[in-house]
């Protein structure tokens, strides 16, 4: 009942009869023991690594200069798109301007093409007329019988007045703002119709270069034309030939012959080929023959041949050469002065 005194005099939490410590660790190293680790969300979070922020925050860096170079990228496109849209719309505006230009340059050229065409229609007419002839010498009817020679025609425009349209000025080289070129007191119309030169005071015009002399040999009668025209025998026997003007104008002169076989008067063929058209009475080569009121068709007959010597117009309603025509039938004349048919004969 009574401890022993030297026990309790050893210190507090000592006891002799407990077994040596490193001996209980020993054993407790030599046996299994099960280690409790408090839960991770109780233990002390320690920061994280500061890589990964990194990286995350250079990616949007990266995302966002992509984005501002394809938005600055895209800007520039539109405006470049735009202008080009707005070049396209004015070249397509210059083009169409161009387009409407040249349609009424062609439309022009158009128009002087046809007025050729026509021409060639006639001639083709009158040679088809005079085969015609040859089968049949009582169709001379059909000759001219398409051709309109009623009504005054109308002279082209004529500058300073001087008888000369601004075709022929351009023909003889005159002025066309001076009604006497060459100062000798007679207007330039004046002279060529009278068969003078209008650029040489009292030269006659069959001694200058504006014109030259045609000669039909087959039909015995010759003619002055301007030099610069063309005299084409539209039949191989010269019984129909054309004065063609060196020029778009549509224009011409056509000179017919026909054998008089029946020997008809002037005035017969007058009923005969014009029984509507209003002439007047003129001489031509010497010999009487009419000369229709507008001054384009002129007929002569012999107890041979009959001459028809016509204005031939193009489209427009003006005479683009009257004066150039009075020189021509004024100039004409007969290789071989023949007996002519005299009305009621």
């Amino acid at each position: 009942m009574f401890e022993d005194k030297n026990q309790l005099n050893q210190p507090l939490g000592t006891n002799t009869q407990s077994v040596n410590t490193q001996e209980i660790l020993g054993q407790a190293k030599a046996k299994d023991i099960d280690v409790h680790v408090m839960p991770g969300k109780f233990l002390p979070q320690l920061p994280k690594k500061q890589v990964g922020d990194k990286q995350k925050i250079s990616l949007m860096v990266i995302l966002l200069v992509l984005f501002l170079v394809a938005l600055i990228g895209g800007g520039i496109w539109f405006i470049m798109n735009q202008q080009n849209s707005i070049l396209s719309a004015n070249n397509s505006n210059e083009v169409a301007v161009n387009t409407n230009t040249n349609e009424n340059v062609n439309a022009n050229e158009n128009t002087n093409t046809n007025t050729n065409e026509n021409v060639n229609a006639n001639e083709n007419t009158n040679t088809n007329t005079n085969e015609n002839v040859n089968a049949n010498e009582n169709t001379n009817t059909n000759i001219n019988s398409n051709t309109n020679t009623s009504g005054a025609e109308v002279s082209a425009l004529d500058n300073d007045s001087d008888g000369l349209t601004h075709e022929e000025e351009i023909v003889f080289g005159t002025g066309v703002d001076d009604e006497d070129t060459d100062n000798d007191g007679f207007s330039d119309g004046q002279e060529v119709a009278n068969l003078y030169n209008p650029l040489v005071p009292r030269q006659a015009l069959a001694d200058s270069s504006l014109v030259s002399k045609y000669t039909n040999v087959n039909f015995d009668y010759s003619l002055l034309i301007p030099s610069s025209w063309l005299a084409r025998e539209l039949k191989t026997d010269g019984s129909q030939v054309a004065i063609l003007p060196d020029s778009e104008v549509g224009d011409s002169i056509l000179i017919e012959t026909n054998t008089n076989t029946d020997r008809l008067s002037l005035e017969q063929w007058k009923n005969q080929l014009y029984p509507q058209v209003v002439f007047e009475n003129y001489t031509l080569a010497g010999q009487p023959a009419l000369l229709s009121q507008n001054g384009v068709l002129v007929l002569l007959v012999t107890n041979e041949r009959v001459y028809t010597i016509r204005y031939r117009i193009s489209d427009t309603e003006s005479t683009y050469y009257p004066t150039i025509f009075e020189m021509m039938i004024k100039s004409f004349s007969l290789e071989k002065t023949p007996n002519t048919i005299i009305d009621g004969q």
